[in-house]
């Protein structure tokens, strides 16, 4: 037990461009940056997963886009763990997917971003998710920043935050058949975004979070913002406009008092 290596592991880094085709279940241990332009083609329930450091770094004239090789539902793109810690992920379009679930992990995401830290998504357009609930989950995510996204006609909620600590700026999230954001025991600041057409709510703060909301408009939602259990919100120089029902607050968890 007292033998132990005296020099750490060095994993090699991976450079990935042009065309990468994933098939099945592939897990990333080594650090990887993609090259702008890169195409990354998920076969059918064929899922992405990162256990370290993750750079992205795609330009407005060439994203990187991972989608469907065959227009079928492929599953997650996944960021998971400490070693992920400070990935970024520039000028990156998503389309087709759903989740994926393992005996110890279940992946509720299109993009699902779990137990890491300083991650900065920049301008990502994401769309078209299936079968699961989030477009995009976050669960024990801390100092996450979300600078410039597009989603649109998210399968059930478009940005699920849970247990973190979470940065919005310059969002649109249109159409979403649950919430445009669900944050659950987590510290959020939503800033100058636009959230329409939620068929739920378009924010939603439960379970003891604690959410800013600042230039930001909410209309045509079922619900514009609802607020309950334990949860907090603060709303400044914004607009709840044409939701069927502005604000909502209410004890819905009797946990929660």
């Amino acid at each position: 037990r007292l033998n132990i290596p005296i020099i750490k592991s060095h994993l090699e880094v991976e450079y990935w461009s042009g065309i990468k085709e994933i098939k099945n279940d592939v897990i990333i241990n080594n650090p990887v940056v993609i090259a702008p332009g890169t195409r990354i083609l998920m076969n059918e329930a064929s899922n992405l997963i990162f256990r370290n450091k993750l750079l992205i770094n795609g330009s407005l004239e060439k994203p990187v886009e991972i989608k469907s090789l065959d227009n079928k539902i492929w599953g997650t793109f996944a960021l998971q763990g400490k070693k992920t810690n400070g990935s970024i992920l520039s000028h990156v379009k998503i389309c087709g997917g759903s989740g994926h679930e393992t005996i110890n992990n279940k992946y509720s995401g299109m993009l699902s971003i779990h137990d890491t830290s300083q991650i900065i998504l920049n301008n990502i357009t994401l769309e078209k998710n299936n079968i699961y609930d989030d477009t995009i989950h976050f669960v024990y995510a801390d100092n996450i920043t979300i600078n410039k996204c597009n989603i649109n006609n998210a399968f059930a909620d478009a940005i699920d935050i849970d247990i973190s600590k979470i940065s919005i700026y310059g969002c649109k999230i249109i159409n979403s058949g649950n919430d445009g954001i669900d944050s659950m025991t987590s510290l959020v600041k939503i800033d100058n975004s636009y959230i329409k057409g939620s068929g739920d709510k378009g924010v939603s703060i439960g379970e003891n979070s604690n959410v800013l909301i600042t230039k930001t408009k909410l209309e045509n939602n079922y619900i514009g913002l609802q607020t309950k259990d334990s949860s907090t919100s603060l709303v400044v120089d914004s607009h709840l406009s044409q939701n069927l029902m502005q604000s909502d607050a209410y004890q819905k968890n009797w946990q929660y008092g």
